[in-house]
């Protein structure tokens, strides 16, 4: 055994921590299905499935962790050899994601968040709408959210709408608020650009 080898040994006691007949059958059967379209990846592709439940469940779980609780969803960051079919598990992850929001949203039935904010121009209820996007494409402010104002409106006596003169504040919920899957492709990208916005996004993320 050589000096890497012994430096990255793995303990016996995690033998066949991740071996596929310990995982569900339902897990094995998309890994299966992924790993034909992403050859050799089928430990991503259980990631990956487990990250899709993460989201779907993180409004119903609670994991204590000593006096801290934790949710349900993975941070995945998979960094690998250029291609070997990263992008292309995406394009099977991606497309059975938005399939499984799409249908959560259609049925109307996940609790929304309660925030119980007294700020004005913050909902007290949000209505959770699970999606997908690459976080390259849209600016910090779109994944953040912020602040602007808005006309305040009153009706006259003949029904018509005017303005009063007046402004209120108005909350715009950022993206990386909401519930799905935010991606970042190329990380190599965001790592070692020299431009400030896309670098600060790691902050966000």
């Amino acid at each position: 055994m050589n000096n890497y080898e012994e430096e990255y040994d793995v303990p016996e006691e995690y033998y066949g921590t991740l071996n596929e007949a310990q995982l569900p059958r339902i897990v094995r059967e998309f890994q299966k299905s992924a790993s034909e379209v992403s050859h050799q990846n089928e430990i991503p592709a259980a990631v990956s499935f487990f990250t899709i439940l993460g989201q779907l469940t993180k409004d119903f779980v609670q994991i204590p962790n000593g006096r801290n609780i934790e949710d349900s969803r993975i941070h995945f960051c998979w960094i690998q050899t250029s291609g070997t079919g990263k992008s292309t598990l995406w394009n099977f992850v991606g497309p059975v994601s938005k399939m499984t929001f799409d249908m959560i949203n259609a049925k109307g039935t996940h609790p929304p968040l309660e925030t119980n904010s007294q700020t004005e121009g913050v909902d007290a209820v949000m209505n959770r709408t699970f999606n997908t996007f690459g976080v390259t494409d849209y600016t910090d402010s779109v994944l953040i959210g912020g602040w602007t104002e808005k006309k305040e409106m009153e009706e006259d006596d003949n029904g018509v709408e005017r303005w009063t003169g007046q402004m209120t504040p108005n909350r715009k919920a950022g993206l990386l608020e909401g519930s799905g899957l935010a991606t970042g492709m190329n990380l190599n990208i965001l790592v070692s650009s020299n431009n400030h916005n896309i670098k600060r996004r790691l902050l966000f993320i």
